[in-house]
């Protein structure tokens, strides 16, 4: 699972410009090249079974988790999520791209800052912290792609001109991925890794906060259960008329 380019610099929570996405040392490279690169990266993650370096976690969440330390010298580790959903790759991936109003109570606003292509952009989003906590957001790339029964989405923080701060903490996220891959039936597998940086927080924290940003693959798959896809659906409409 990559960062922003093969070689990780020293500082490498630090967020990069979209422009400098996916440059190597001689200046060579562009945000493609970096898409390219994690997405044969999570293909190759997947098709090994993520059987290198994965331990499971004991956690009350209703999905599978499980972490992997990254051997890069900082302390932040990966974080995995998985679950089984009655739903095709296609309507899973929408429902991340298009739908997060549908599954993600912490949502407070989000925007498309600019189109890249036909399967990249860039959002602004703002979530809900803890309680007395100035919101959450960040600005990230996004890139997607369908093969025959699986389906992925990348995410990485960047900087970009038409992305506007407000006045929330700035979550830096290095790896985002999702990897939803058809089981038969109309039941697919749905894989979540994350690596996120919330600034200034221990490492106690993360232990936490880690099954819980995974969990999230749950709250997905409860979406789709039409007994409970009417009170989701409420809230994905209080949201718009307040966005």
């Amino acid at each position: 699972i990559s960062l922003h380019s093969s070689n990780v610099p020293p500082d490498f929570t630090e967020i990069v410009d979209i422009s400098e996405l996916g440059k190597d040392s001689d200046g060579e490279g562009d945000y493609l090249s970096y898409v390219d690169f994690c997405m044969q990266g999570m293909l190759k993650e997947h098709n090994s079974g993520y059987r290198n370096g994965w331990l499971h976690v004991s956690t009350p969440h209703s999905c599978e988790v499980s972490r992997k330390k990254v051997r890069d010298g900082h302390h932040l580790q990966l974080w995995r999520g998985s679950v089984d959903v009655q739903a095709t790759p296609r309507a899973i991936q929408m429902r991340i791209l298009k739908e997060r109003g549908i599954w993600d109570r912490q949502l407070v606003a989000q925007e498309c800052v600019a189109v890249l292509d036909d399967t990249t952009d860039v959002i602004h989003y703002v979530t809900k912290s803890t309680p007395g906590q100035p919101h959450r957001e960040s600005t990230v790339l996004r890139s997607w792609m369908t093969r025959e029964d699986i389906a992925i989405i990348m995410a990485t923080s960047v900087r970009h001109p038409n992305s506007v701060k407000s006045s929330g903490i700035v979550i830096t996220e290095l790896a985002t991925r999702y990897v939803i891959e058809a089981t038969g039936n109309n039941m697919s597998r749905l894989t979540l890794i994350v690596r996120h940086d919330l600034c200034g927080r221990s490492v106690e924290f993360y232990k936490n906060y880690g099954p819980w940003s995974v969990s999230q693959v749950a709250r997905i798959r409860d979406s789709f259960n039409v007994r409970t896809v009417f009170s989701l659906s409420k809230h994905a409409s209080t949201l718009s008329m307040h966005a």
